[in-house]
């Protein structure tokens, strides 16, 4: 079978080059679940959120903001940090944490990524984001969803499950 290997169809590549990521520009992130499905509750979304939360702009991290739905998350990192080390980074923290309590999540193999660009208004950026869980369905208002935080927008309103 000599050759088969090059006949196998080639993942196509969706990332930018990797100098894009680090040049100080802010990007908006999604994460999904493998499938997309939803995974992200109880004690697997609070593992999430711990480790969203320490490296949340309060506690001078990266992270801008964050949103937990049931089978993805958004987060705004800023972009003095390269984004696709972050990201591989918080799934592999995430998922080895999750493992050592017996737990488990798979997430899709990739991430989506969007360049804020330096004259977007981060403010409606992060307004985006918590409208998320309103637009789904899930609550009412933004106020009303506690696993999200825009840092200068709204606190984590989150408690443990």
């Amino acid at each position: 079978m000599a050759g088969v290997e090059n006949q196998l169809p080639r993942r196509k590549a969706i990332r930018l080059p990797a100098e894009c990521y680090t040049g100080g520009d802010h990007f908006l992130v999604t994460i999904c679940t493998e499938g997309r499905e939803q995974r992200l509750n109880g004690q697997v979304r609070s593992t999430v959120v711990r480790f969203l939360v320490k490296d949340s702009a309060d506690n001078d991290g990266p992270v801008f903001g964050w949103v937990v739905m049931p089978d993805h998350v958004h987060v705004l990192l800023a972009g003095s940090r390269d984004a696709v080390r972050w990201v591989q980074t918080f799934k592999a923290a995430v998922t080895s944490s999750l493992r050592k309590k017996k737990l488990d999540i798979a997430w899709q193999r990739s991430f989506h990524d969007r360049g804020i660009r330096r004259n977007e208004n981060l403010e409606f950026v992060g307004r985006y984001m918590l409208e998320n869980p309103v637009r789904a369905g899930l609550c009412n208002r933004f106020d009303d969803w506690p696993w999200s935080y825009v840092a200068g927008m709204k606190e984590a309103g989150v408690k443990d499950e």
